[in-house]
């Protein structure tokens, strides 16, 4: 009596399928941004999302006081929105044709790369002389396909 019952609740409730394990311990850089904790990525989500690509905890860390502009120099995302939430420190982002800007602390950038654009994410010339704590967290959101080739804006 009691196995029917188990297996009458099984087939009442859905049974979860876990879709991946996360271990929070693998901190990496991407260009000279370090630590850097990928919360989940398109490798372990594989097909079962497709609107995100990609969320990474930049920071929390301290940059050292440098002459150099560290960061992520020019690359060329295409068919995705990236969302920047800029926890603590500033970031300056430039693209080939001039557009972009610096994020500070507080701030949220959101830009869609659509059908390419050639863009860097450095530390701003001031928070590189003097250096202290950064803290971000990017967002990748995966573009509709008939969205992917229209023309990159901020």
């Amino acid at each position: 009596m009691r196995l029917l019952s188990l297996s009458k609740k099984i087939t009442q409730n859905k049974l979860k399928i876990l879709a991946f394990i996360h271990r929070d311990d693998t901190r990496l850089s991407v260009g000279s941004f370090s630590p850097v904790l990928s919360v989940f990525s398109l490798y372990e989500l594989g097909n079962t999302v497709s609107l995100f690509l990609l969320l990474d905890h930049v920071g929390s860390a301290n940059l050292k006081a440098s002459h150099l502009q560290n960061g992520v120099n020019a690359h060329p995302p295409r068919g995705f929105e990236t969302v920047t939430l800029m926890f603590a420190d500033e970031v300056e982002h430039r693209d080939l044709s001039g557009g972009g800007g610096i994020i500070s602390a507080g701030d949220v950038q959101w830009m869609t790369a659509a059908s390419g654009i050639r863009h860097k994410a450095v530390f701003s010339k001031d928070r590189s002389d003097c250096g202290g704590r950064f803290d971000m967290l990017p967002l990748w959101i995966n573009l509709p396909a008939k969205d992917k080739m229209n023309p990159p804006h901020y």
